[in-house]
């Protein structure tokens, strides 16, 4: 994990040096580890595919951006707090 992190780290510089294409790879690279290591429902996943669905969303990849944007909702009733959302 503490890999992922790194390049998390080196995503967000590239992302302020506007290397926004690097910075896309590098986060694609990020949520695929922390899917494999922890889960696509693990909070810290679902915050690092939010990223890079906003990030995807400033360059202009609006459908890739509304896909991981829905994904990240679809998990937040259960990995959130499950009790607020949960069905009687």
């Amino acid at each position: 994990l503490e890999v992922l992190t790194t390049k998390g780290a080196l995503a967000n510089l590239l992302l302020e040096l506007g290397r926004l294409d690097e910075a896309v790879a590098l986060h694609k690279q990020v949520v695929a580890g922390k899917e494999a290591a922890l889960g696509p429902e693990h909070s810290s996943t679902l915050g690092t595919k939010g990223n890079l669905a906003y990030l995807m969303q400033t360059q202009g990849l609006l459908n890739e951006a509304e896909i991981l944007t829905l994904e990240v909702c679809l998990c937040l009733p259960s990995t959130v707090c499950p009790q607020l959302f949960a069905l009687n």
